[in-house]
């Protein structure tokens, strides 16, 4: 229950933020999901948490917050989803 970034998250997230800085026409959208069980609106608040502490990370690693967002996505799954390819926000 936790928006903490793993190592094995940040080497994912590094990863993309490379793909991101030689692509410069995409954008993306990143959702975030949390577990199901408790309380749906805690779960949906960390799920947005989770979004917000990717993009705030990629932002670390030089993407520009215009080419990124992030949503609540799902409960009922407890990892971060990428959507490459967005509409300029």
């Amino acid at each position: 229950g936790t928006a903490r970034l793993t190592d094995a998250s940040k080497q994912t997230l590094d990863e993309l933020a490379k793909k991101l800085q030689t692509w410069p026409a995409y954008y993306l959208k990143v959702e975030g999901n949390a577990a199901s069980g408790g309380n749906e609106t805690a779960n949906l608040a960390l799920a947005k948490e989770r979004a917000d502490a990717a993009v705030d990370y990629l932002k670390m690693q030089g993407i520009s917050s215009a080419r990124m967002k992030s949503v609540a996505g799902k409960v009922g799954q407890s990892r971060v989803a990428f959507i490459l390819g967005e509409l300029p926000y």
